[in-house]
Formats: structure tokens, C-alpha cells, sequence
């Protein structure tokens, strides 16, 4: 009766959702937490968005790269809005980088190759009608859709502690669209922008929570942004 009860809970909080966000760090918790994010995510009308954010965390998992892949995987193929953090896209899809073209920085090749990963791992996900919002910290994100990618430059700030930015960055970008989609002209680098200031001043502050900005903060950034800040 519970399990009912818990399924119809979700069932309930899903039908009138305009969106719905699962991250890998809830799927990966407990199994119950996992088929909470299920139900939730199923409960949705077909026509709302459900966006992922990976967010692997090691210490939450004590799986290889497969099992891996099998815990995110029913959510990706739903997921109409993904968010990987560097090396997650390149993971989850199993793209490889570039060679190295046996040059001595490895290093740098090495860098380049997770890159080149990353971005392969997008297209495919942006070729399946998704868009993917890769995450690349103070450099800001890169877009990409089924149309094509852009890159959208982050803010200059000075980091005071980084914990919680990712989460910052895509529930900004997920208001932020949310608010673009109900004006009826959906602008993901408006959206982009938003999330990139958002994310860049939650960094400002100690705290996972503590940074989170007001929506006139971030706007604020936004709009008295450096000359030539695209």
C-alpha cells in the first residue's frame, strides 16, 4: 500500500509538471531513490521536458562504467534536456577522444581527447533531438542541438568555493528556458547566459547553498556584463 500511495504521490506532482529534473546523484543513492525518480519521470505528460543532470559521484557508486550506463540509461533516453559535466558525456556514450598523434604533452593531448569526447558524446545525444548543455565551469557552456553548437563564455569572478555551482547553473538554465518558452520564442543562449552568471556567482560565496543568487542578481550580471561579453 505504501509503494501505491508513494507511485500516486508522483503520479500527482507529474501531470500538471511543466518540467521534470533527475540527477545521477539521486539515482544512485538507495533503490528506492531510484524508482522514486522513475515514477516521477513517467508520471509527466509526454510533452513536458525532463532534463538530466549526470552528476556522477564516485562516492555514491561502487559500479563500473557499464552499470553505470544502465542506471542513467532509462532516464537519458527520456531526457529531452541534458546537462554533462566534463568527462560525462564522453563516458555515458562511450565516445573517444582524438588520437594523440604520439605527441610528449601528454597532458594536453589527454585534455583535448576528454574534450573531443565530450563534444562527440553531445552530437550524438543532439542528434536523437536533444538538447545538451555541457558544462565547463568559469569558461562558461557549449549548446548543442540537433541544428548545430555554440559555445556561451562564462563571467569573470573570483572563486570563493565552487560546491554547488552545477546545480546552480542548471536550475537556472531550466527557469530560464521555462520563462523564454512561456514568451513563445524558446532562446537557449539567453538561457545559456543566465545559467553561466547564475553558476559564476553561486562560486563567490562559501557553501553549496549559500551562493545561490536572487533572480535580480543574476540579471544584474547579465546585463552590466564587461564590453564585447557576448
Amino acid at each position: 500500500k505504501e509503494e501505491i500511495m508513494k507511485n500516486k504521490m508522483f503520479a500527482l506532482i507529474g501531470v500538471a509538471a511543466l518540467l521534470t529534473t533527475v540527477t545521477g546523484c539521486n539515482l544512485a543513492i538507495t533503490p528506492d531513490s531510484r524508482d522514486a525518480c522513475l515514477a516521477a519521470m513517467h508520471a509527466v505528460d509526454a510533452e513536458a521536458i525532463v532534463s538530466f543532470d549526470p552528476n556522477i559521484r564516485a562516492e555514491l557508486l561502487s559500479a563500473d562504467v557499464e552499470q553505470i550506463r544502465e542506471l542513467v540509461r532509462p532516464v537519458i533516453e527520456r531526457a529531452n534536456l541534458i546537462f554533462p559535466s566534463r568527462g560525462e558525456a564522453a563516458m555515458l556514450t562511450g565516445e573517444a577522444g582524438g588520437q594523440t598523434s604520439g605527441q610528449d604533452d601528454g597532458q594536453a593531448s589527454g585534455q583535448d581527447d576528454g574534450q573531443a569526447g565530450d563534444e562527440a558524446g553531445c552530437r550524438r545525444w543532439a542528434a536523437q533531438g536533444k538538447t545538451v548543455v555541457l558544462k565547463q565551469g568559469e569558461s562558461g557552456c557549449r549548446v548543442f542541438t540537433a541544428e548545430g553548437d555554440f559555445a556561451v563564455p562564462g563571467f569573470p569572478v573570483q572563486e570563493v568555493d565552487p560546491t554547488g555551482a552545477g546545480d546552480t547553473f542548471c536550475a537556472a538554465f531550466t527557469v530560464a528556458l521555462l520563462d523564454e518558452l512561456e514568451r513563445g520564442r524558446p532562446d537557449l543562449v539567453a538561457a545559456a547566459r543566465f545559467a553561466n552568471a547564475a553558476g559564476a556567482l553561486a562560486v563567490t560565496r562559501l557553501g553549496p547553498m549559500e551562493g545561490a543568487p536572487t533572480r535580480a542578481q543574476v540579471l544584474d550580471l547579465v546585463q552590466n556584463a564587461p564590453a564585447g561579453h557576448v
